[in-house]
């Protein structure tokens, strides 16, 4: 039997292995002219959770967070750093942080 340490320690490394690969995809993500996003539940110790996904051709991003909206949108961070067309399935965070956005490319040319 394996323990709980030893496997929460390869959980630790995989998650660091993989920390400069994730970068990496964030950035290819952010300088393509358009993205899909889209949020599905998903239980974590009985609590409902959504998993924001980011479609990148054959890989797709996948962010756990305990919220849907807008919070969750900012924490994640990649709408908010994103200068191209967000396709969407018109959920009000996503109208809501489209239009701040627009507005603060506006003021700001």
């Amino acid at each position: 039997m394996i323990s709980e340490a030893t496997i929460l320690k390869h959980i630790i490394q995989l998650f660091l292995a993989l920390e400069d690969w994730d970068q990496s995809m964030i950035e290819k993500l952010l300088t393509m002219t358009s993205i899909n996003v889209d949020e599905t539940s998903f239980m974590v110790n009985k609590n409902n959770h959504w998993i924001h996904v980011y479609p990148l051709g054959e890989i797709t991003l996948e962010f756990l967070h305990e919220g849907r909206g807008k919070a969750a949108i900012y924490d994640i961070g990649i709408i908010s750093c994103y200068g191209g067309v967000i396709i969407h399935d018109c959920l009000k965070a996503y109208l809501f942080v489209s239009t701040q956005l627009y507005a603060n490319r506006i003021t700001n040319n």
